[in-house]
């Protein structure tokens, strides 16, 4: 991992899961000694979730080993309540769906038969310390994964007074941030801002990965990409895991489907109109 230190504007640049990611602080104070610490905290995440690291914890559990040591049981657990809330919708397992879908570690866009998967809770157990998988499968953590990290990464910069985690538009922000939701069909527009403060805020949207029939949001009962009605979702909420995850979550199942999760949403339909909850409009500031 290589840091791009620009003292001037009191930020880090790294590339990371994916992505680019910018972490801005409110001193150069801050700079000096995290790089390592962040540097620790994004590896050993990487190689515990990454289904793009052949040496990774999940992509050993998918080429045959029983049981992995690896903690992540906060976001397990996550899963398990995003998948309910979604009848199973929102599942780790359909990452062998990527896959066939041509979303492999080699990037090669070719689709092939999309397998049918099972229930990822029949197969998948986990404590705060492994996970056991009793059939070998493809699991991918995508629909929240980046954000979990986010969350750790902020957790490992508690100190700092304000400071701002930018991975690839997964935002978490401690202290207060005004934030422009991007036009999912011209990434130098947006389409509003929001203000936040001691929040996350999350987007999804299938034009960052998108190739043939399908992106990187898959109806793991339909076998499909769902492309008819919305285009984008923005959710903010406090932590970066649960607004990246159910900014996915939205493209599967209704807002009043995740209830149990306290969060404001806002969905951009392909007629171009928005619907937002009410907490979300709160946030609305002009452009």
């Amino acid at each position: 991992m290589t840091f791009e230190t620009k003292l001037d504007s009191k930020e880090l640049v790294f590339e990371a899961t994916g992505t680019w990611w910018r972490i801005a602080f409110d001193s150069t104070d801050h700079l000096e000694g995290v790089q390592t610490h962040i540097s620790k905290v994004v590896s050993e995440f990487e190689l515990a979730f990454s289904r793009f690291n052949s040496k990774s914890a999940i992509q050993r559990l998918a080429n045959g080993e029983k049981t992995v040591q690896v903690s992540g049981s906060n976001l397990l657990d996550f899963y398990e309540k995003l998948s309910a809330a979604t009848d199973g919708l929102v599942t780790p397992a359909v990452g062998q769906q990527l896959v066939d879908a041509g979303y492999d570690p080699e990037y090669s866009l070719e689709a092939q038969e999309i397998s049918d998967i099972p229930d990822w809770l029949d197969i998948v157990s986990w404590s705060e310390t492994e996970i056991t998988l009793t059939k070998p499968i493809q699991l991918d953590f995508g629909a929240a994964g980046k954000g979990a990290l986010v969350d750790e990464v902020a957790e490992a910069l508690s100190s700092t007074d304000w400071i701002s985690i930018n991975a690839g538009g997964d935002i978490l922000c401690k202290g207060q941030q005004r934030i422009g939701l991007e036009n999912p069909h011209d990434e130098k527009q947006v389409i509003g801002v929001v203000n936040i403060q001691d929040k996350a805020i999350c987007a999804s949207a299938p034009n960052r990965r998108d190739w043939g029939e399908y992106h990187h949001i898959i109806d793991p009962e339909r076998k499909v990409s769902p492309r008819d009605e919305i285009v984008a979702t923005w959710v903010v909420a406090d932590s970066a895991m649960v607004a990246d995850g159910l900014a996915t979550a939205l493209f599967l199942a209704t807002p009043e489907a995740l209830s149990g999760f306290e969060f404001e949403y806002a969905i951009l339909r392909s007629d171009n109109t928005l619907k937002q909850s009410a907490g979300f409009k709160k946030l609305r500031a002009s452009t």
